[in-house]
């Protein structure tokens, strides 16, 4: 699905920025959804101890997105306008 596909681009894109600046790992990874009336949800996930493991950053994401695209946190259909991919407590090198 092209969402999913655009969303683990995005999370790649962080990543690579993060380790060109010089971050190991993260603790927290955040989703935030659009709908097309412009109702924003944010969604986090804390991590139990730090990773830089893109497979388990994703996992989370991916995890985090999919009740976007059914009745449990989108119960109207809404069409999605904007994802955005944030991750928070950061550790640097």
């Amino acid at each position: 699905m092209f969402l999913c596909e655009r969303l683990m681009s995005m999370c790649e894109g962080v990543i690579a920025r993060l380790e060109k600046d010089g971050f190991l790992a993260t603790k927290t990874v955040v989703l935030t959804v659009r709908f097309s009336d412009f109702q924003t949800i944010s969604r986090s996930h804390t991590f139990p101890a730090l990773t830089g493991d893109m497979s388990i950053i994703k996992g989370a994401l991916l995890r985090l997105f999919l009740p976007f695209l059914d009745v449990r946190s989108n119960p109207r259909r809404k069409n999605i306008r904007l994802l955005g991919v944030r991750l928070e407590k950061l550790v640097k090198k």
